[in-house]
């Protein structure tokens, strides 16, 4: 804020014109300055010859100097909202940009965090391809070795099935083979490997069975109605069987030679 004081010469015309000129020359006094300007135009015209109109226009110049102050005093107090503004939009500014800054440590961040889960989610997928890949060899392992046991399993089956069975006598010489002729009875042969059926006597008759090895069994599973049928009750038959598994001998006597069977050997034909 800045005080103007003016002073001037009542009878001075030109003092007055000039002080008059200068108020209204003021930046605030611009939308007075046409009204105004028509008066003082007026009253300077007058002052050389009319002296009493020297107070009314000193009059005039009072008034404008209230008015030039009055509106410095408005300019000063929109200054100063001016300037609480300014300070309020500097305040906005710098929360706005630790507001930006905090976003963007966030943001970055976010971005770590992103790409560690994705690199989490890449090695998740790697340990379960590999996991995948380890559980499909084991189970090729797992089922070659079970395929493998169930062979062996198989075969111990077999020998206990043919020489563990309780037949009487144990001594080679009391065991008899026999194999099936042309007219579907069992006679007596000599050579025991080529055999279907061996029997051990036991008191008055012969407890019988099937020879396991692989070339008498083909032989009888290429054939069942004249191999096995007359002679086993088969218990139960896969498709596609290649193994006989014995379930319990037969009974028969001997003959003449020929063997008249008593009761029936029970077989399963099984696929292995």
């Amino acid at each position: 804020m800045f005080e103007v004081n003016i002073k001037v010469e009542p009878q001075n015309s030109s003092d007055m014109q000039r002080a008059l000129e200068f108020i209204l020359n003021q930046p605030c006094m611009s939308r007075f300055k046409e009204t105004y300007y028509n008066k003082s135009s007026y009253l300077t015209g007058n002052l050389a010859g009319n002296s009493r109109n020297n107070q009314e226009l000193i009059d005039k110049i009072k008034e404008l100097e209230k008015e030039i102050q009055m509106h410095q005093k408005e300019n000063e107090k929109n200054q100063k909202l001016l300037s609480d503004k300014g300070a309020e939009i500097e305040k906005l500014q710098q929360s706005l940009e630790e507001q930006t800054k905090k976003f963007d440590e966030e943001n970055k961040k976010n971005n770590e965090l992103e790409s560690d889960l994705l690199k989490a989610l890449d090695e998740k997928e790697k340990i379960e391809e590999e996991a995948k890949s380890q559980l499909e060899t084991f189970k090729k392992e797992y089922n070659k070795n079970l395929t493998d046991k169930d062979k062996e399993i198989s075969r111990l089956r077999k020998m206990l099935e043919s020489y563990s069975l309780s037949f009487g006598s144990d001594d080679p010489s009391e065991k008899i083979y026999f194999e099936v002729s042309e007219n579907g009875t069992l006679e007596e042969s000599m050579i025991s490997s080529d055999s279907l059926y061996w029997a051990s006597k036991s008191g008055s008759i012969y407890k019988y069975t099937i020879n396991t090895d692989d070339g008498p069994m083909i032989k009888a599973i290429s054939d069942v109605n004249r191999y096995l049928i007359p002679y086993c009750n088969i218990q139960n038959q896969m498709e596609g069987a290649n193994t006989i598994q014995i379930i319990s001998i037969g009974e028969a006597k001997l003959m003449m030679g020929s063997f008249q069977v008593e009761k029936k050997a029970v077989i399963s034909l099984i696929k292995q």
